[in-house]
């Protein structure tokens, strides 16, 4: 009978191991497959970001005067505003998924953009703001972020 019982805690000792490697294990690949997700999730944000920002500077070559004036250029300057804010519904992800540096350096270029956005709508040059827009398409920092998985 003592053999039995040595036996028997031999056995719940090791499937006490067992389930904490296991339990372990679970933990870790979690943390794992969440860090991937998020990664996942960064890429894709910035990826569609960047590529807004291409396609809208495409647009604003669209646009061919050097001021916007309302109501002298309403087509240009609805064109320019439907274009701007399906970009703008792509910068809350993009916003929620980075952090550090990349988040400052992405805010940077975004209050730029918006900021030459309202001076264009105010009747400034449209230089600016494409060379605000084209500045989030250059930068190495966010292509970095979806090339460079570390």
């Amino acid at each position: 009978m003592e053999w039995v019982s040595l036996v028997t805690l031999i056995a719940s000792v090791l499937s006490s191991i067992a389930a904490t490697l296991a339990a372990y294990g679970a933990i870790t690949g979690a943390k794992a497959w969440k860090a991937s997700v998020r990664y996942e999730r960064r890429c894709d944000a910035v990826t569609a970001w960047v590529g807004g920002a291409a396609t809208f500077r495409g647009r604003l070559k669209f646009i061919y005067g050097g001021n916007l004036t309302w109501p002298e250029d309403k087509d240009e300057i609805e064109y320019l505003s439907a274009h701007f804010w399906a970009w703008v519904a792509l910068w809350p992800s993009v916003n929620a998924s980075l952090t550090g540096e990349a988040k400052v350096h992405a805010q940077r270029l975004w209050t730029a953009v918006f900021d030459e956005y309202r001076e264009v709508m105010s009747g400034t040059a449209l230089d600016r703001l494409e060379a605000a827009v084209e500045a989030v398409y250059n930068s190495e920092l966010l292509h970095d972020l979806y090339k460079n998985p570390h």
